[in-house]
């Protein structure tokens, strides 16, 4: 055999022996994913795909944005995304309803009260008949939370004397940059944002969280998916 001949069988034998292993790698596991652009997990998301950590792991994530954490739980519900970053408190509810959602800890960076210096509000005592702008919706964890502060420091209820507007972050922000709430209850990294335009945090949730008790912090945030989904992808998961 001549060396043109040669090359050319071993050429073809490579070719070959490349499909016959293409044939056998396995598929990429697809997982989509219902997350709010503005969040910290859709940024995280981001990482790992510039980093190619999910293609090292044979992981394709398919991303679906939504507006908010409320349109992440209803796409959850209608099995529109498999997996939604939420809070503990909305997923204890749809257990206790008898919906068979698991909770996997994600995150304990959790927001605070935002006041301006200058503003009506300077102490929890001060949220008596103001507006607070809320990130998220009535059931939001940090919002829970506040109210559970609010009744141990004062003997009342928030929902009772405050004019609650729940909104995006960052329209929660700008209520309270342009002076049209007294506080603003929204998520850390948005709180970050703010503390840069002048506001400053009244109090944390995590110190709520103290002052109500609770010596080790639980994790606010993780990722939820229906029990169902998971027994039929263990390896995604």
């Amino acid at each position: 055999m001549n060396m043109t001949a040669l090359k050319i069988t071993a050429a073809g034998a490579a070719v070959v022996g490349w499909m016959a292993l293409s044939a056998f790698s396995p598929a990429a596991k697809k997982i989509e994913l219902g997350l709010q652009t503005t969040g910290t997990a859709a940024w995280e998301i981001a990482a790992m795909h510039e980093a190619h950590i999910d293609a090292e792991h044979g992981i394709e994530i398919e991303v679906r944005d939504v507006a908010n954490s409320g349109a992440g739980q209803v796409a959850l519900q209608a099995r529109e995304v498999d997996v939604i970053l939420t809070d503990f408190v909305w997923t204890s509810i749809q257990r206790s309803e008898g919906a068979n959602f698991t909770f996997v800890p994600h995150s304990l960076a959790v927001g605070g009260l935002m006041v301006m210096p200058d503003g009506p509000v300077q102490s929890i005592a001060d949220l008596d008949g103001a507006s607070i702008a809320i990130a998220g919706g009535p059931v939001d964890k940090s919002y829970v939370v506040l109210q559970a502060y609010y009744a141990a420091q004062t003997g009342g209820t928030l929902s009772d004397v405050i004019d609650a507007q729940f909104g995006a972050p960052p329209l929660v922000n700008e209520l309270l940059l342009s002076g049209q709430v007294g506080a603003a209850l929204n998520f850390w990294h948005f709180n970050a944002r703010a503390t840069v335009d002048g506001a400053v945090e009244l109090i944390s949730v995590a110190d709520m969280l103290t002052a109500l008790g609770v010596e080790r912090q639980p994790p606010l945030l993780g990722w939820v998916f229906s029990e169902r989904w998971a027994n039929s992808h263990d390896a995604e998961i």
